[in-house]
């Protein structure tokens, strides 16, 4: 059907959105979103050195890190905020599991106060 400026768009309906879901499904990305107060400073600093490498050799690409997010609603943990990219939910767990990472996380959570998720980028049911 073509609409008022000449377009060859598909109208929206259940066959459209069908389609956005194959297609969310084939690209979606998930995201490491971890907010959080430092405690103690030192032993961060050995976790940072020690996760840092085990983020690009899982495929993951750091997004955001901040010591001083500005909160607009709610009430946060704490101020910093990592936001980290993978390819998938699976890509994230797997680095999130891997026995590299899990030698080092030890550390942030016993030098930190707060939370860490995984979303994926679009879900819709």
């Amino acid at each position: 059907m073509t609409d008022l400026a000449g377009s060859n768009r598909l109208q929206e309906g259940p066959l459209l959105a069908n389609a956005h879901a194959v297609w969310y499904q084939r690209t979606m990305s998930a995201y490491f979103i971890a907010q959080y107060v430092v405690n103690d400073a030192e032993l961060y600093q050995t976790y940072s050195q020690g996760a840092g490498p085990t983020i690009g050799a899982h495929g993951g690409e750091l997004i955001a890190f901040d010591i001083a997010a500005e909160t607009i609603e709610g009430n946060p943990p704490g101020p910093q905020t990592v936001i980290l990219k993978f390819e998938s939910v699976e890509k994230a767990k797997q680095w999130y599991n891997s026995p590299d990472y899990q030698k080092v996380v030890g550390k942030r959570l016993a030098s930190t106060t707060g939370f860490a998720i995984i979303s994926e980028s679009m879900r819709l049911g």
